[in-house]
């Protein structure tokens, strides 16, 4: 009888010993299991060399895009025309294109995604000018970082009044419309020297 009752003590043991061993395994109950939940993936959106691209809907052909309402002003290779050149946007944020678009010409009422594909086009196939020697053309310099708004001539557009020397009486010296400049738009990519040679060339340029 005795030799019974230990045999049969032995089995609670087992199963119990066996319990421990596959119940962290299946993942429950026991301190070792993980608890740690899947942690959801993101894809950063994708970026260029200064700025993050806008999104945009799928299907937009933006090459076509700008053929179509911009290649008649701004040339077909964005080399510029009756408006300013568009190879070079650099100094402009996706965004800032984007908002320009809106009240820009053939820009105007066009929807928030294409005038975002318009503006992810134009800063992915941007070409940066090549560093300029000699002296600095002032003239260059306003139609790189102020033309876009202000027009070729500066005669203004929808987005920027008229400079011309007999609108800007305002600004009763050129420090005081370089110091403006500094604070405005792309101007503030500008450095001192840079600006203070816009700044004459526009008062002093008819």
């Amino acid at each position: 009888m005795r030799k019974h009752d230990s045999k049969v003590s032995i089995i609670p043991g087992t199963i119990l010993a066996l319990l421990v061993l596959v119940l962290p395994v299946l993942g429950i109950g026991g301190c070792t299991g993980s608890t740690t939940e899947p942690t959801a993936t993101t894809t950063p959106p994708p970026t260029t060399a200064d700025g993050t691209l806008l999104p945009t809907v799928a299907g937009v052909d933006a090459t076509l895009l700008y053929s179509s309402k911009c290649a008649s002003c701004h040339g077909t290779n964005r080399q510029g025309g009756v408006a300013p050149a568009l190879t070079d946007v650099s100094n402009f944020s996706t965004s800032f294109l984007s908002s320009f678009f809106s009240v820009h010409f053939t820009g105007v009422g066009m929807a928030e995604p294409l005038r975002n594909s318009l503006a992810n086009y134009l800063k992915t196939n941007s070409v940066a000018a090549p560093p300029q020697t000699g002296p600095i053309d002032p003239a260059a310099v306003y139609a790189a970082n102020c033309s876009l708004c202000h027009g070729a001539f500066r005669q203004g557009g929808l987005a920027g009044p008229n400079i011309t020397p007999n609108q800007i009486t305002n600004f009763t010296t050129e420090a005081r419309l370089s110091t403006f400049i500094s604070a405005h738009q792309s101007g503030q990519n500008l450095d001192k020297e840079r600006r203070d040679l816009v700044a004459k060339w526009l008062k002093e340029t008819p």
